[in-house]
């Protein structure tokens, strides 16, 4: 009896070792870890701006800077921020001590600050996202008075929409977004919640049950918008506002397809050369339309029309 209870005692304190071990480290020792861990993070958090600031020191003219994670590159000793400089998304990393920038990540190669700077003064293409070549513009100061969608104005380059209007699906020349799925008539566009596709794709206030963009040489040439007919007083005023009383008014009435007289109009504001069209009631009774263009966008039309109707007079 006293063998078996010396081997139960020794089986109970192996047990008791094994409880407090997992891989030869002890739980003490994870949890002391855990909170240096913790600790680390709440110092990056807390000096955070100093981070940025390292950035914006050796790129100054950096912008939509925000914390990356480790989405990219380890953040065991350093801070990543991600941000857009030269047009282009890059992370830069700083070191959580040094405050210094140690690293670039450019989403194709990782890079020291001076081989990326070198880089750089040889050929910035090279350095580029695959498939994201492209200028990407900084946003326009508050106070611009052209006309923009979300912040992106026309003549902005496609790049820049499909980064600001990530909800719109791209092909070359065109953008599109509906909202009954929230997803993109082109079927690529990412999926979201409804009140994410609002405030992801709205006008003056306004959700677009559909959007239509078109691009001239990779650049912003017109916005449609289809909105609820429910919407168009809020958004006429919320317009008269900001742009003043628009030229022209057309009250010519919405006939259905019963043929009955319906009240409508459709407003138009000429800002910077470029023209803004607001219509109560478009193809159908309980729908409107927004459309913005610019002098590209209207060229096109008139173009397009006069071939139309050449067209048109050999068809007889």
């Amino acid at each position: 009896m006293k063998k078996v209870a010396i081997v139960l005692a020794a089986i109970t304190a192996l047990l008791g070792c094994a409880a407090n071990y997992n891989g030869g480290i002890s739980i003490a020792e994870q949890k002391r870890i855990e909170a240096e861990v913790e600790a680390t993070r709440n110092a990056a958090e807390a000096k955070f701006p100093l981070y940025v600031q390292a950035c914006k020191n050796e790129f100054p003219d950096a912008w939509d800077t925000h914390n990356d994670g480790i989405q990219n590159l380890s953040g065991q000793y350093a801070v990543n921020i991600a941000m857009i400089s030269r047009g282009q998304k890059i992370v830069c990393s700083v070191g959580r001590d040094s405050l210094q920038v140690e690293r670039v990540f450019t989403g194709a190669r990782t890079l020291n600050l001076s081989e990326y700077k070198a880089e750089l003064e040889k050929n910035p293409k090279t350095l580029a996202r695959p498939g994201n070549e492209a200028y990407i513009e900084p946003d326009p100061p508050e106070n611009d008075p052209r006309l923009s969608y979300k912040n992106v104005r026309i003549g902005d380059s496609i790049a820049r929409f499909k980064f600001k209007i990530p909800l719109y699906a791209c092909r070359e020349s065109a953008c599109s977004f509906l909202q009954s799925s929230c997803e993109s008539s082109f079927s690529s566009a990412p999926r979201a919640s409804s009140a994410e596709c609002a405030l992801g794709t709205s006008y003056g206030g306004a959700t677009p049950k559909y959007g239509y963009a078109t691009f001239s040489e990779g650049k912003l040439s017109s916005v449609s918008l289809t909105i609820s007919t429910d919407q168009m007083a809020v958004l006429d005023a919320t317009l008269t506002q900001k742009y003043g009383k628009p030229v022209k008014i057309d009250s010519t009435p919405f006939m259905n397809k019963m043929g009955n007289s319906i009240p409508n109009a459709e407003k138009t504001w000429i800002v910077e050369g470029e023209k803004l069209v607001l219509t109560y009631r478009s193809s159908v009774v309980d729908e409107g339309k927004v459309e913005i263009s610019g002098r590209v966008a209207d060229a096109q039309r008139k173009e397009d029309l006069e071939k139309r109707l050449k067209a048109n007079t050999k068809d007889f």
